[in-house]
């Protein structure tokens, strides 16, 4: 519905723009060019909405849809900047002029001429080539757009504050996003109840998947009824409780009992305020075995999920979040300022977090979660509480905290064992005496480690004899090793089992200490059902969970809301990847087999076959990791050799999980080979035996890559020299294909991505550093514009050229190496550029401006304060109208700019330089910013110049 909406407030702003391009004189042949191409776009939009009424393939047109959503975003915004660069402004009534330079108009053509491309694939039915253009094209677009607006001097704030105030018709459109978003709603305010709830669900779910009520419940349904009380009757709780804005630090030893603490404190505020619909409740819990799914963004819209997710109406700024994310994938800012808009409609909002020591640590998430967290305490007052094991570096971000040491409480661990002595023997059942040695002993041995007690009790339950029962019990592990030597006492246990229940037990230990990431029950039944070879699968040969559950002596349990299945505990897990090669030494190459036998199945190599999840609940996982389990296992190496030239089955698990279709056309599209993937997966084992077997090292695939440069692209260094020794080119090259990148060398794509051992290993090779992509850029530009600094620092010292202008579609509007390096606000590598001796006052070909102009125009004070004191010129003009950076400021005035504005003036910018229109910095504030337009008569302007000496006129 969002779409169509789209669509149509597009088609009838495309109308409004060419009555603007008709209203206003001058430059007839450029108004003709803007006026033809908007009226194609606007026929072109039409068909597409007539086909999407008429068309009997409903799903087929909505899936084509939703791919549109980003495409029309664009050339909304695009015809956007147009129309209020068209319209009148500042009360003007008289016939405008026609605003535009001949660049900007080809620019305009240029951007409305992308998104038209990818409809006119949806047009024309073409699903699998709109999905893939739309997939390589969406970041140049967006790129594109993003210099649009900076060459007609808007940003879209300015935008839409124009488009509310033109009134009439164009009002009437709603033709923002948030404007297409209101006439969203107002449709759905026409709906029936089911269709409301429908996408209030699809919000919900799209915010996150993850159920964390049912999170909450499977651990509070570990808690043993009556424990955790020391902790809710503590002083320090009750005071973190009464008051707002305050952390309590929970750390404690491993098996103290931390997360179901947690779940504890959940159970508790959710008792006490779960029915105030004033106080926000929400919760996290980290898990060492989720890390890859629980980034930073999905932890932020969990948080968001569950404070608005009890409300009876989703929030507005939750439905326009929605609206403007939906297909974005980086939107961390934009979820944290929702989070923030929700959190500050409570009065009060308690947010837990568990296990804050397994939440991943490498891309800075943990560190970066924690900052947001502060942001909210800031501006909310939120009461957040934490757990975590003692790491020295979260106890120090916690060091001013109340806090309160997770332990076991000796009358909770009598409380377990009491409550768990019916499990015993039946002699230990019938003697009290025994009873109560067994408890004091084990009370005694786990010193405030809660999962010792169940370990310990668990290595009683064989036992034939007290006498048997009381030498164990003066064999109870205690101190730092009491762990190890516990898990060692029970795969021993393991061991003693019959043959059978023991292979049982080791095999579903192995899948689970080696997978990653949880795995369901039927998950782990189908993958230990796979006969290693077969053709078919055999449901009989599935092995039955509790059977499974039990021959694993306590070291499984299953999450039943959720029909996980998993090690008992964190140290568990620890415990067995450390002494994998003593149990399980064969693990990743029986994980590896079963998952390529899986991907192997007749069904998968039936091009009619479209749905791998239809009735395989492994298919996802072994699609996914087998590389991973593959690389770790050198006996698999002739099985992944034959999986390697199957295409159908190979191509179907590449694909299977990055997009939502699977056709045979899509196969043959691709161009992929198994060679190719070697590559990207550093499979380099694979690779002579399949050049043996006849795969070509220049076969490229639809982005125009030979297997090298794949290699380079992911980081694939074993590949790489593989692929050099066998023949590959160090300097081949992109070929034309779906991506942008035509001409880019092996260097180019391996700057580009950051790879340092794969520049390193290209240059010692001889790659040519200095080579140029068809679009001029070189190795260095590529590194450069992605704030790759290690890469720079390879290349700076390999001697690369710096001197070259780069980055630019044509060579008219290259840039400077700096220039990019401020454009982009990589401050580490604007300071190796200088420290290497670029020039901070070369202008670039784009807008013949400087480094600094630009940082200017960004306001970015770090860039300006670097470029100042490296000698850049302040008063360098740029562009057409030879506009200074203290004008630029000026023009888009922000948050920092009379910081920076001081900055320039203290540097020595002429207060009263006057540009090619007239223009002095004070003209141009006198119309944007009061306060600026006062500190520049503070610091000397001259009121009287502007637009050769004529007077200001008073702001209407």
């Amino acid at each position: 519905m969002e779409t169509t909406a789209s669509i149509i407030a597009v088609t009838q702003l495309c109308e409004k723009v060419i009555k603007y391009i008709i209203a206003v004189s001058g430059a007839k042949d450029e108004k003709a060019r803007l006026r033809s191409k908007i009226r194609g776009c606007s026929s072109l939009l039409l068909q597409l909405q007539d086909e999407a009424a008429d068309s009997e393939e409903v799903e087929e047109w909505t899936k084509t849809l939703e791919l549109l959503s980003a495409p029309l975003a664009r050339l909304h915004e695009a015809l956007s900047l147009t129309a209020v660069a068209l319209s009148s402004r500042d009360g003007v009534r008289e016939k405008l002029q026609w605003p535009f330079k001949e660049k900007d108009v080809g620019m305009l053509v240029e951007a409305i001429d992308s998104e038209m491309a990818m409809l006119s694939l949806a047009l024309d039915g073409n699903t699998t080539r709109l999905l893939i253009e739309t997939n390589a094209r969406s970041k140049r677009n967006e790129q594109d757009l993003k210099e649009l607006k900076g060459t007609l001097k808007l940003d879209m704030g300015t935008t839409i504050s124009t488009l509310e105030s033109l009134g009439g018709d164009l009002q009437k459109l709603q033709i923002t996003q948030n404007g297409v978003r209101g006439g969203v709603d107002k449709l759905h305010e026409r709906h029936d109840m089911k269709e409301a709830m429908e996408q209030r669900e699809n919000i919900l779910k799209w915010l996150t998947p993850i159920d964390h009520a049912s999170q909450q419940r499977d651990t509070i349904s570990r808690r043993q009824a009556g424990t955790g009380g020391w902790l809710l009757r503590s002083q320090v709780y009750q005071d973190w409780l009464g008051t707002s804005n305050r952390t309590l630090f929970c750390p404690g030893i491993p098996g103290a009992g931390k997360t179901v603490s947690a779940s504890i404190i959940n159970a508790d505020l959710w008792e006490r305020y779960g029915r105030d619909n004033t106080i926000g409740l929400a919760h996290l819990f980290c898990n060492y075995r989720r890390q890859d799914e629980q980034t930073l963004d999905a932890l932020l819209s969990g948080l968001l999920r569950q404070l608005v997710e009890p409300q009876a109406s989703l929030p507005k700024h939750v439905e326009e979040f929605y609206v403007s994310q939906k297909g974005s994938s980086d939107k961390i800012e934009a979820t944290a300022k929702t989070l923030q808009l929700v959190a500050s409609t409570y009065s009060r909002v308690f947010i837990v977090i568990d296990a804050l020591d397994e939440c991943s640590a490498s891309h800075g998430c943990r560190i970066a979660l924690l900052s947001r967290i502060q942001e909210l305490q800031n501006t909310c007052g939120i009461n957040l509480l934490v757990t975590s094991r003692f790491i020295p570096e979260i106890v120090e971000k916690f060091k001013t905290a109340s806090m309160i040491e997770i332990q076991a409480d000796r009358d909770d661990v009598r409380r377990y064992l009491s409550e768990n002595m019916s499990r015993l023997p039946g002699f230990v059942r019938n003697r009290a005496e025994l009873q109560e040695e067994i408890i004091s002993k084990i009370v005694e041995a786990v010193r405030g480690m809660f999962l010792l007690a169940k370990l310990h009790l668990d290595s009683l339950l064989g036992k034939r004899s007290p006498k048997a029962v009381r030498i164990a019990l003066d064999k109870l592990p205690t101190g730092t090793d009491a762990y190890d030597s516990a898990y060692d006492s029970a795969m021993e246990r393991i061991e003693g089992q019959m043959a059978e229940q023991t292979e049982l037990a080791k095999q579903a230990l192995a899948f689970l200490t080696c997978a990653r990431r949880p795995l369901s029950t039927l998950e782990l039944q189908e993958a230990m059902g796979v006969e290693v070879g077969e053709l078919e699968l055999d449901p009989d040969n599935y092995p039955d969970i509790e059977d499974i559950i039990a021959s694993c002596l306590g070291l499984v349990t299953v999450d039943d809301d959720r029909s996980i299945i998993r090690l008992v505990h964190y140290t568990t897990q620890e415990y067995l990847e450390r002494t994998l090669d003593r149990w399980f030494p064969a693990a990743e190459a029986m994980i590896a087999d079963v998952c390529l036998s899986y991907l192997c199945l007749n069904r998968y190599a039936d091009p009619a076959y479209l749905d791998p999840d239809k009735d395989g609940t492994w298919y996802q996982y072994a699609a996914m990791y087998w590389t991973h389990h593959a690389r770790r296992a050198p006996s698999s190496l002739e099985r992944v050799v034959d999986f390697l030239t199957q295409e159908i089955p190979l191509i179907r698990s590449y694909i299977s999980w990055r997009v939502p279709i699977f056709t045979i056309e899509f196969i043959k599209e691709l161009w992929i080979t198994g060679l190719h993937f070697a590559a990207e997966y550093d499979l380099e084992a694979v690779i002579a035996p399949l050049l043996q077997r006849g795969f070509n090292l220049s076969r490229t695939d639809i982005y125009g890559q030979t297997p090298l440069l794949v290699a380079a692209r992911h980081g694939s260094k074993a590949a790489a020299e593989q692929l050099l020794r066998h023949g590959s080119s160090v300097d081949e090259r992109m070929e034309e294909g779906t991506g942008t990148q035509v001409g880019y060398t092996v260097l180019h794509v391996a700057s580009e991505n950051g790879n340092v051992p794969i520049v390193r290993l290209l240059l010692e090779a001889g790659a040519a550093i200095n080579s140029q992509g068809n679009n001029g850029d070189t190795p260095i530009s590529c590194a450069v514009c992605q704030g790759c600094t290690e890469v720079v620092q390879v290349l700076i010292d390999a001697k690369a050229d710096m001197t070259l202008h780069t980055m630019g579609k044509l060579p008219s509007e290259s840039e400077t190496l700096i220039c990019s390096a401020v454009r982009e606000l990589h401050i580490d590598t604007i300071e190796l550029l200088i420290a290497a001796g670029v020039d901070v006052n070369e202008r670039d070909k784009r807008n013949r401006a400087t480094a600094l102009f630009y940082a200017a125009a960004d306001h970015s004070i770090d860039c300006v304060r670097i470029l100042l004191e490296a000698g850049a010129d302040p008063n360098l003009p740029a562009g057409d109208s030879e506009e200074s950076p203290l004008m630029m400021v000026c023009h888009r005035h922000q948050k920092h700019s009379i910081s920076i504005i001081k900055m320039l003036l203290d540097a020595g910018a002429d207060v009263n330089y006057v540009d090619s229109e007239g223009l002095t910095a004070y003209y141009v504030a006198k119309r944007k910013d009061s306060h600026i337009a006062q500190y520049l008569l503070e610091r000397g302007a001259d009121p009287a110049l502007g637009l050769n000496g004529r007077p200001y006129p008073p702001p209407s």
